[in-house]
Formats: structure tokens, C-alpha cells, sequence
């Protein structure tokens, strides 16, 4: 956001991390979009008492 603010790129950027990489996007409307992959970390089951 703030290298959007100082016109240092456009309006939708890709961030790259050692975690994975990601979209920001910030339209006119003023909503900031971050958009990246899903991974499957952990699966278990919810047991009740």
C-alpha cells in the first residue's frame, strides 16, 4: 500500500515470500484485495464431550 501511495508501482502488485507469494490489488473503489494460494496445513476431527 504504501509503495502505491508514493507511485512507486501500479495499483496491483505481487509480493514474493519465502511463505508464498501474493497479489494485492487496489481499485479505485478503495477495497485492498490480497488474493494467494491455500495449503493444507493439518487435518483432524472435532470430538465432542
Amino acid at each position: 500500500v504504501a509503495s502505491i501511495l508514493n507511485k512507486k508501482t501500479g495499483r496491483q502488485v505481487r509480493v514474493y515470500t519465502k511463505a508464498g507469494n501474493l497479489t494485492v490489488e487496489w481499485p479505485e473503489n478503495g477495497r485492498l484485495k490480497l488474493t494467494s494460494t491455500a495449503n493444507i496445513v493439518a487435518e483432524g476431527n472435532y470430538l465432542e464431550a
